[in-house]
């Protein structure tokens, strides 16, 4: 019905329906000069997050449910959790002996390593899932933490180097979820001698509430190596996934 000349700066989002078409294309039932309002809820009785065509403020959300925001981080940042991290580092230090009796000589190895944690919402967008106020079947479908961890490791001796053996961990409420972390692909650069590896742990829809909140996550790394006499001890890379220290969900 609308058609505009200029793209919906938020056609990206909203891929199902033409770029030159502002307010969920019913302009009759929606007012929305800007093509902006099209906003998340918080369903109070299920503790559910719904997506509504109608929604463009707390003043005009429905009794029982509770204003989020327009963008999908917003769950995040009801949920308390952080929209950004810090990428957190490390240097490990071993060594080792070379020669035998006297004149063995002392050998180091040394390994840094760098890890870094994101966070985003999982939103699916399935006519399948449409109603009457959800024109696209926009659905929450969960959040997934996703880590990149990297080392590389030094020593004269190549049978000194260390290789780590690692894993993603994600504390929410009372479970742990756990993810060894496997070698990267794509065509991202990285220093010679450089090890790139990631892990991800999606939390399904089901398992999230606000009365139950992610406390932490982090990458616990280690190097055995039977030739390094004093072995370096584990990496522990952990990050505090709640946004406010004092939390009352409401």
């Amino acid at each position: 019905m609308a058609r505009w000349h200029s793209v919906d700066p938020l056609a990206e989002m909203y891929y199902p329906i033409s770029p030159y078409a502002y307010v969920a294309n019913n302009p009759i039932i929606f007012i929305d000069p800007d093509g902006m309002r099209l906003d998340w809820v918080h369903d109070k009785e299920n503790d559910k997050y719904v997506w509504m065509d109608n929604v463009a403020s707390p003043e005009s959300t429905p009794e029982g449910y509770r204003y989020v925001g327009s963008k999908d981080s917003d769950i995040l940042t009801d949920l308390n959790l952080p929209n950004s991290l810090s990428t957190e580092e490390a240097i490990r230090i071993g060594f080792s002996l070379e020669g035998e009796g006297k004149g063995a000589a002392p050998v180091g190895t040394m390994a840094k390593a760098s890890g870094n944690l994101s966070i985003k919402a999982d939103v699916s967008i399935n006519k399948e899932n449409a109603s009457e106020n959800n024109a696209m079947g926009k659905k929450f479908e969960g959040i997934t933490i996703t880590t990149n961890f990297s080392y590389s490791s030094k020593s004269p001796i190549s049978d000194l180097k260390l290789s780590y053996n690692r894993f993603l961990y994600v504390k929410h409420g009372e479970n742990q979820y756990s993810s060894m972390l496997s070698p990267s692909s794509g065509n991202v650069l990285y220093e010679a001698g450089t090890v790139p590896m990631n892990a991800s742990i999606s939390v399904s829809e089901k398992d999230i509430s606000r009365q139950k909140p992610f406390y932490a996550a982090g990458i616990i790394a280690g190097a055995p190596n039977s030739k390094v006499v004093i072995s370096p001890r584990p990496i522990k890379m952990e990050w505090n996934l709640q946004r406010n220290p004092i939390y009352l969900p409401k």
